[in-house]
């Protein structure tokens, strides 16, 4: 038992210089990763919007030592798509390595797929019906009687074939937990989609609030 621990200093420096010279060879190893990475389209033309349908990312095959793959996330990698000077209708756009950023020390393989179909249509406006969100309910007593924004309608505006998907646009919630009486606030509208926007920033939204009448009551007001 004694001879286990003799010159302990020792065994324990080899176990350390071992286990270091394992990491460096590991960690220099050169693997490869495959990421989603997502589409960035930029510069679209004024009066243009992509169509539905616009592919949101492409697989990438990245290069390097093992060490740094594994700090690698999705977010660090992204392909940019210059669409400047592109006219309306179908067109096909390359992605070549040039394209996605990554982080330093790491080298681009495969992009797949290496070209992409995209439908540019003029923007369009339309509009549509405002959707009040509310969440949680009243204090207990009393109840809800009516919804209501102002304005009732808002235009939206994206490409001609998204439009007639959409008939109305949420707002961000109002929270009406325990409200013992009405609330009316300003809240945000919330796009419909990448391509369809909202043209009005937000609009105006009270909820009626009002107390309940026990049924007893409301027999001897009559």
């Amino acid at each position: 038992m004694l001879a286990l621990f003799r010159n302990w200093e020792l065994k324990l420096l080899a176990v350390v210089v071992a286990f270091a010279l394992w990491f460096l060879v590991v960690s220099g190893e050169k693997g490869e990763v495959a990421v989603a990475a997502a589409i960035e389209y930029t510069n679209v033309p004024a009066g243009f919007a992509l169509g539905g349908g616009a592919p949101p990312t492409v697989h990438v095959q990245l290069r390097g030592l093992r060490s740094v793959l594994a700090a690698v996330s999705e977010t660090d990698v992204r392909a940019e798509v210059n669409l400047a000077g592109v006219t309306a209708g179908d067109t096909i756009v390359r992605i070549d390595p040039e394209n996605i950023r990554v982080p330093r020390g790491v080298t681009i393989g495969r992009v797949t797929p290496s070209r992409v179909h995209l439908r540019v249509e003029p923007m369009e406006t339309a509009w549509v019906r405002v959707l009040p969100r509310v969440v949680g309910a009243p204090a207990r007593g009393f109840k809800i009687t009516a919804v209501t924004a102002d304005p009732a309608f808002v235009q939206v505006q994206g490409p001609g074939d998204e439009l007639p998907r959409w008939s109305e646009v949420l707002t961000a919630p109002v929270d009406v937990s325990g409200a013992q009486r009405s609330i009316s606030r300003p809240l945000e509208l919330v796009a419909p989609s990448d391509t369809v926007r909202p043209m009005t920033p937000g609009v105006q939204v009270t909820v009626d609030i009002t107390e309940e009448v026990p049924v007893d009551r409301g027999r001897r007001a009559r």
